[in-house]
């Protein structure tokens, strides 16, 4: 059973995790919405594997708290400046 406890051990290692993967699939031309499917794509299946294995890992809570994690990554690398965005190039005159 997983207490709060033991999930408190293991955040550490899913924010190092999701950070990781949020740098990697950071490309141009690809919508946010697809860079987070890939990355929740690629958590999902390394738990998948990890159960298959016979450690029970809570593949629901640590999902949840990874998208959670995702979503204040990138934020934080948008605010401090790792990923930038082009502006968008200007309306022709008419």
């Amino acid at each position: 059973m997983l207490t709060w406890i033991s999930l408190l051990a293991v955040v550490p290692q899913i924010i190092s995790m999701v950070t990781d993967l949020v740098k990697q699939f950071e490309v141009p031309g690809v919508s946010g919405a697809d860079k987070k499917k890939a990355v929740m794509a690629v958590l999902e299946g390394a738990l998948k594997g990890i159960n298959q294995c016979g450690l029970a890992a809570p593949t629901t809570v640590i999902l949840t708290v990874a998208d959670f994690v995702l979503e204040a990554a990138v934020n934080m690398f948008n605010i401090i400046g790792v990923f930038t965005h082009k502006d968008p190039a200007p309306a022709a005159a008419k």
